[in-house]
């Protein structure tokens, strides 16, 4: 199964400039990294550097006073997107993300088992009642783990489709 890492990443969104370039790179740990200034970027990573262009969001209206979150702290997570914190978005995102992937590792598993037990037993293989019994809770479980998944997708989209309209940045949303 796969695990997912949450790799920690560092904005700089109080920059001076309002709305300035981001730029991504990965260190020989495997670690992300992520800054509006080029120049902090290591010559080592230099040639390995994602840029994304960001542009200005929209303004979102003020949200009514029984809808106001409550203060966030200093920093990144300062930032509102629609009325969430930035950090927020990356909670759900990578939540989302990991739900679906659980998902995907655990019906690949059992679709390799259903092949090889059907496999097997085309070529005269014989089963015992454990294995058989497995067999036969997979190929049940299989069309509702994949209705399941069908729908974990349709709320990612709609996290995005929110997301985008929040403001929330691409990189965060996968695009």
């Amino acid at each position: 199964m796969k695990k997912f890492l949450v790799v920690p990443v560092l904005l700089m969104l109080l920059a001076p400039r309002a709305f300035a370039d981001l730029y991504q790179w990965k260190d020989k740990d495997g670690i992300v990294h992520l800054t509006n200034d080029i120049n902090t970027i290591p010559a080592e990573y230099q040639d390995k550097v994602k840029v994304f262009k960001t542009t200005p969001r929209p303004q979102a209206p003020a949200p009514a006073p029984a809808q106001v979150p409550a203060p966030a702290p200093s920093g990144e997570s300062a930032v509102l997107y629609g009325d969430r914190t930035l950090e927020w978005w990356k909670e759900a995102f990578n939540r989302k993300n990991q739900e679906i992937g659980e998902l995907q590792s655990s019906i690949a598993a059992k679709k390799q088992y259903v092949d090889l037990f059907e496999g097997g037993r085309r070529f005269g293989q014989m089963y015992g009642a454990t294995e058989v019994a497995n067999y036969n809770k997979y190929k049940e479980e299989l069309p509702e783990d994949e209705k399941k998944l069908s729908s974990l997708n349709d709320e990612l989209d709609e996290l995005r489709r929110k997301a985008t309209s929040a403001g929330v940045p691409r990189y965060l949303r996968g695009e």
